[in-house]
């Protein structure tokens, strides 16, 4: 009979074991999982165009942040006619507005991808597009089909 005492043990143990290292995994998971997980640079800042003062035909990007605290914002901007690229980056402080254009040496011209980035945010990507009075516009990517 004490043979059969010792032979309930092992399996007890073993199977608190499992449940142990299931709790563990499963705990492990649900961490990753929340901090994989960013809100969008769109949750963060108010992206628009306005026209230049140099003239209707280009724009000045106006990137304004939403949030309740300063926000460093890296800005990339690709011309996908002629491939010329610029960075930049700033910190912005609580609803407050950055305006990006000529000053910068960049003026917005129609078919431009745009790409957002801010600290604890995942980028995100807008185009610009030639509007019906002829000045610049600018949409969330993929919002529709591509500008022309």
């Amino acid at each position: 009979m004490g043979d059969k005492k010792g032979n309930y043990f092992a399996p007890l143990f073993w199977g608190i074991c499992i449940v142990v290292c299931l709790i563990v995994v499963a705990q492990m998971d649900k961490n990753r999982l929340g901090k994989g997980t960013l809100p969008s640079a769109s949750d963060a800042v108010h992206v628009a165009m306005r026209s230049s003062l140099l003239g209707s035909s280009s724009g000045v990007l106006q990137i304004t942040n939403i949030t309740g605290h300063t926000l460093k914002v890296g800005v990339s901007i690709k011309n996908l006619d002629n491939q010329q690229t610029a960075s930049f980056e700033m910190s912005v402080a609580a609803q407050q507005t950055w305006d990006i254009g000529w000053t910068y040496g960049w003026s917005f011209e129609p078919h431009e991808e745009v790409t957002i980035y801010a600290d604890g945010y995942s980028s995100a990507q807008w185009l610009t597009t030639k509007m019906d009075d002829g000045g610049v516009g600018i949409r969330p990517k993929g919002f529709m089909d591509s500008p022309k």
